[in-house]
């Protein structure tokens, strides 16, 4: 089953996984997509996100333990992200062991050390 732009919307979970290699090969172009490449991958990728929004919904994840799991995706320590958010690393440490939340001060440079929005550490 191959995915083309006449044949969205996705309507099964064939498709989406379909979609998804064909996501994943546009991106891992060598050369820079071309007008008509760019086009479909901005076409393709709001309708995967428009599938996954219907289909495949997302736990609720406190923000303790979304930042132990970008900690680990980063693969660093706390040492490492106290170094990079400016936050010490006894608050990092007490934070993941539930005895203390994360401040708005901590949610700002967590959230800009990551790279995502600061809302996604707010339970």
């Amino acid at each position: 089953m191959k995915v083309d732009p006449f044949h969205l919307p996705l309507r099964s979970d064939d498709e989406f996984a379909e979609a998804i290699r064909v996501l994943d090969r546009l991106l891992s172009h060598k050369k820079p997509l071309d007008d008509q490449e760019q086009g479909y991958l901005e076409s393709l990728s709001h309708e995967i996100r428009r599938y996954e929004d219907v289909n495949i919904p997302m736990p609720a994840v406190s923000g303790v333990a979304l930042l132990r799991h970008l900690i680990d995706a980063r693969d660093a320590t706390q040492s490492e992200v106290a170094l990079g958010t400016g936050i010490a690393v006894s608050t990092i440490s007490s934070v993941l062991s539930g005895k203390r939340q994360l401040n708005r001060t901590h949610i700002a440079n967590l959230a800009c050390y990551f790279g995502v929005a600061p809302g996604v550490f707010l339970s």
